[in-house]
């Protein structure tokens, strides 16, 4: 029986990160400056998740379970906000409409 964490044994308890975990965490915290880096954070950190759970000998956790996260929930607030957005536009539109 091999010791808990040692590599291979269950979900995502690989040794070493994944070679593209600095990447997803950097373009999750540059979407602080550049939002569209958030999309891009969301789409790598998910296809490294897939990796890993494809067997992939590396980790989920760390850099990539960061940089992922942050890309997938501010991916998903900036989408909120713009469709918010479009829709108040719409409606102070229709309001100006109507007053006249």
């Amino acid at each position: 029986m091999q010791p808990y964490g040692a590599p291979g044994y269950g979900y995502g308890y690989g040794s070493a990160e994944h070679p593209q975990a600095s990447t997803v965490l950097l373009l999750g915290v540059g979407g602080f400056l550049f939002m569209p880096l958030w999309f891009i954070a969301w789409h790598l950190g998910g296809r490294a998740r897939d990796e890993i759970r494809g067997g992939a000998p590396f980790r989920w956790d760390g850099n990539l379970k960061i940089g992922f996260l942050l890309g997938k929930v501010m991916g998903i607030l900036t989408i909120l906000g713009f469709v918010l957005s479009v829709l108040f536009m719409i409606l102070a539109g229709g309001l100006m409409v109507l007053g006249g």
